[in-house]
């Protein structure tokens, strides 16, 4: 661990803001693909009492040659019968390894497995005919495993004894193999003739998604309106693999929109349900609120007295200024708490190296003091946003995005708790953002936190013990983001309120008919300067100042004034009559952070 200034920390994050992310490829040995764990010597079924699949030996090597969120290439070294390289695609339906001299695995079941090819089935020590692909069934809990060569054909044989069963190309092979869980991790003996053959016939129309290319993701395009934001992943051909919290967050009760409909493959997996793009466009659309930069204007007087001394190393304090700060009824001594919270934070956090940069960053590669960043990085897009009409870039924010998984959409920590509540936070932050990417990101932070609340409720039906899940800001978060799972919370409306102010005034409101009156105290009788920014025709007029003037450049007004005497200062706003109901003026709100059982 070493200590960093806070000032040094902002600058050169300022530099590498909105950089890819590299997800469960740059922070996990063993990433998990297609229902399988990979790591140097061998492949592992993700699923209970699967004991590793061999290679003849550890790899030579394992350095990762190409690394984003999505997919990563590793060289491995080669040697006899042993991989070259893997590739491990998300959007493929398992890993792949290049083989130059054969292939061999280790299997270890107890009973000799059945190998079957398109036209025949055999047991143990006897070679298939030339074929591109195999199909192991077994007669223990061991799922079916799919085995494809991706050229060319080759002669497969299984041999060996009880518990040392072991698969192996007869002669020299060389190219890609691909393994697959054609039916996902749960057991499915091959007991008899029969319920193999229902096996085979089940496999038969998946055959075609299971051995086609895996298409690249050329780009991703994001559209966004007042109540949501649409993204576009375009790949270079149909048959993706499709993030699983896609189907996950609906299920999970976000309601979000998803065209064209997906092909959903058979099977469970732990990291959730499966399904294959048809064409090479994914088309997401997440409803969310938009809340413009500044700080939304309600009706009525919700002041409140700031909380002294906040901690820069208490989440919920953090979380609280953060709010507080984006509060019209907030004075300046909340902004300047929360500054100085930040900078304490930035200044004496404990940073950790980035194993992929070489960057210093205030949480660890097992993600231990990631939720005390996500706070601050909400608190910090809280102070961007709170005095100014666009967002500077939010290094922490970023550095968070680095750890999103693009097959979960969550955040990625050891300790599961750790990761719901800093997916949580940053999805916060990314929604005050105003760039449409950042909006994104918070939509799909909020989905993947959706679909890993239903996934882990049917891992509780499936007999699985899990410890308590936590739930933070579950009310705001509901109404930002469209989840109408309870009432409209009055503070998330006032979050999002069409009429935002810029400045360090804390203010309150009547509202009679068209007509606001906006008032704010003064200590002194000093000059003093805020904006207000609306997307309709408003008239200001002046009640009791000495001097008002005003300068609207579209749809942002320049306030600038001199109160007649120290005290209450008031102006009257005129809206037109369209212009509906303003949100009810209210305190900010605090953490809430629940235990879902």
């Amino acid at each position: 661990m070493v200590r960093a200034f806070g000032a040094l920390f902002v600058l050169c994050w300022a530099v590498v803001s909105f950089s890819q992310s590299f997800g469960r490829f740059g922070y996990t040995q063993s990433p998990e693909i297609g229902g399988f764990r990979v790591d140097k010597e061998s492949i592992t079924i993700v699923a209970p009492g699967m004991e590793p699949m061999r290679f003849p030996g550890a790899a030579k090597t394992w350095r990762p040659q190409e690394t984003s969120a999505e997919r990563q290439l590793v060289q491995m070294g080669g040697g006899l019968r042993r991989p070259v390289k893997a590739r491990l695609d998300l959007a493929a339906p398992g890993p792949e390894f290049y083989f130059e001299s054969g292939m061999e695995l280790d299997l270890n079941g107890i009973g000799a497995p059945y190998i079957s090819w398109s036209d025949g089935t055999s047991g143990a020590n006897v070679p298939t005919p030339e074929c591109n692909w195999v199909l192991l069934t077994f007669r223990d809990q061991t799922p079916p495993i799919l085995v494809l060569m991706q050229s060319g054909t080759g002669t497969f044989t299984v041999k060996g004894k009880p518990g040392a069963w072991r698969l192996a190309t007869d002669g020299v092979y060389k190219g890609w193999i691909r393994f697959v869980l054609p039916f996902g991790t749960d057991p499915l003996p091959a007991a008899n003739a029969a319920t193999l053959g229902k096996v085979l016939r089940d496999l038969e129309p998946l055959l075609k998604t299971y051995q086609a290319p895996t298409p690249k993701l050329l780009k991703r395009v994001v559209e966004s309106d007042r109540v949501s934001v649409a993204v576009e992943w375009i790949y270079d051909g149909p048959g993706a693999v499709v993030p699983s919290a896609v189907l996950g967050a609906k299920k999970g009760g976000y309601g979000i929109g998803i065209s064209p409909k997906l092909t959903e493959l058979p099977g469970w997996f732990s990291e959730g349900p499966r399904a294959v793009l048809p064409g090479n466009v994914l088309r997401v659309r997440f409803p969310m609120r938009r809340i413009p930069s500044g700080r939304g204007l309600g009706i009525g007087d919700a002041r409140f007295e700031a909380a002294a001394n906040t901690s820069a190393f208490d989440i919920p304090g953090v979380v609280e200024l953060a709010l507080q700060n984006l509060s019209m009824s907030r004075d300046i001594s909340v902004s300047v708490s929360a500054e100085d919270v930040l900078a304490k934070y930035l200044q004496d956090a404990d940073y950790a190296t980035e194993p992929y940069t070489g960057g210093a960053l205030p949480f660890t590669k097992q993600g231990h003091g990631m939720d005390l960043a996500a706070a601050h990085a909400l608190l910090m897009q809280s102070i961007s946003v709170s005095v100014r009409s666009d967002s500077e870039a939010n290094g922490l924010l970023t550095s968070l995005l680095w750890r999103r998984d693009a097959q979960t959409w969550m955040l990625m920590a050891d300790d599961h708790n750790v990761a719901r509540r800093a997916t949580t936070l940053a999805s916060m932050a990314g929604l005050l953002c105003p760039e449409d990417d950042r909006r994104a990101e918070a939509g799909m932070l909020q989905a993947g936190l959706a679909a890993d609340q239903w996934l882990l409720d049917q891992r509780k039906k499936r007999g699985e013990v899990i410890g308590p899940m936590i739930d933070s800001l579950g009310a705001a978060r509901n109404t930002l983001f469209g989840i109408q799972k309870t009432a409209l919370d009055p503070a998330a409306l006032l979050l999002s309120s069409p009429i935002r102010v810029y400045g360090t005034e804390a203010f309150f409101t009547e509202r009679q008919g068209d007509q606001i009156t906006l008032r704010w105290e003064a200590g002194t009788t000093k000059a003093g300067q805020f904006s207000l920014a609306c997307s309709f025709p408003t008239k200001i007029v002046n009640v009791n100042l000495k001097s008002l003037e005003t300068r609207t450049l579209g749809g942002m007004t320049t306030l600038r004034y001199e109160p007649s005497k120290a005290g209450i200062c008031e102006i009257k706003i005129t809206v037109p009559k369209w212009v509906g109901d303003l949100p009810t003026a209210v305190q900010p709100p605090g953490f809430v952070e629940v235990k879902v059982q």
